[in-house]
């Protein structure tokens, strides 16, 4: 059936990299991307949906709404701070989500709903459906003190009192898309935004057997994988200048080439003290359940490599570069 030919050409394509035959491997990709498009789960999917969120929360997301509410408006609330841990797909989110684990102060989540809960608490409310920034300016501020008990009253019911006790990262790679929501409702929050060459993000996630939503039905085409990329970061870069939380951008990169160093900024936005342990987190990732592609990846040592993977498949890049190079630009990988 479809279904299997598809991810046949993805496992073919995987083979015929590793041995070396790139454009063998791309031609594989490119098979298992038309067969993908010809799958009902793909073609029922929305694909504009994702894009039409990004441009309201980019349009509604001002300098105005993002400062309505600050830190000196909760600091009696008396609850925890939380922080975020997001960027785009494949940029290391499950990597540094498993070096974080391992520390004894903190509680990590996998990947989980409790944003798109809040959104949805959001709705209800106010009774706006379709803008998230639109239903915020309604809000007054004991709105946004319901909207933070609701979300740390979802924590604790998920993840039981030890996520309330530890410091809390809240694991969604995606929730990059609702980083000004975060933004509006905890001006306290640290956000660790994960980073990685573009051109890398975009090969690998070409390689990846996703389960088809509206996150990731662009992510079945090579034009589609770059034209999300590029809308999901174009957010990040307008939002970044704008936002309250404490950011750290996090390169994969330079977790790969200088894990200490790298972390030890980590545990210092987090108030935490370094441990030597995490330097192992892969024996600890394989015994934890993981949902996302990477699980492979992070159950076993640090490797180097993913890193400017994108060489070997430079000549098929040419119709992406263009929507690209603002950010290889931008985020210094140029």
């Amino acid at each position: 059936d479809t279904a299997s030919a598809a991810r046949a050409c993805l496992e073919l394509a995987a083979v015929l990299d590793k041995q070396k035959e790139y454009d063998s491997a791309f031609a594989m990709l490119n098979k298992a991307a038309a067969l993908h498009q010809t799958l009902p789960g793909i073609t029922n999917v929305n694909k504009d949906h994702l894009f039409d969120s990004i441009a309201k929360n980019k349009a509604g997301f001002d300098k105005k709404l993002l400062s309505r509410w600050t830190v000196n408006d909760f600091s009696k609330d008396a609850l925890p701070i939380p922080c975020f841990l997001f960027g785009f797909l494949r940029s290391g989110t499950t990597l540094t989500e498993q070096v974080l684990a391992v520390h004894p102060d903190l509680f990590t989540s996998d990947e989980n709903e409790l944003i798109f809960e809040l959104t949805q608490e959001l709705a209800k409310i106010t009774g706006i459906t379709n803008s998230i920034p639109e239903a915020l300016s309604t809000c007054d501020r004991e709105n946004i003190r319901h909207l933070r008990r609701f979300y740390w009253q979802r924590v604790q019911e998920e993840y039981g009192v030890e996520a309330i006790n530890k410091k809390f990262i809240d694991k969604v790679a995606l929730n990059s898309i609702d980083a000004g929501f975060i933004s509006a409702i905890f001006p306290e929050a640290n956000i660790l935004f994960a980073l990685r060459d573009p051109r890398d993000v975009c090969i690998s996630c070409y390689m990846q057997s996703f389960t088809p939503s509206t996150a990731t039905v662009n992510l079945f085409s090579w034009q589609g994988v770059a034209r999300q990329y590029a809308a999901v970061m174009d957010l990040w870069l307008y939002l970044r200048e704008i936002i309250q939380p404490t950011y750290l951008e996090l390169r994969y990169e330079e977790t790969i080439n200088d894990f200490e160093t790298t972390y030890r900024r980590v545990f210092n936005l987090l108030k935490v003290d370094w441990r030597p342990e995490v330097t192992y987190f892969h024996q600890h990732a394989q015994g934890r359940y993981i949902h996302t592609p990477s699980f492979a990846d992070v159950s076993r040592p640090l490797y180097n490599t993913a890193v400017a993977r994108w060489h070997r498949y430079e000549s098929h890049f040419d119709p992406i570069l263009p929507e690209l190079n603002r950010f290889i630009e931008a985020f210094g990988y140029k």
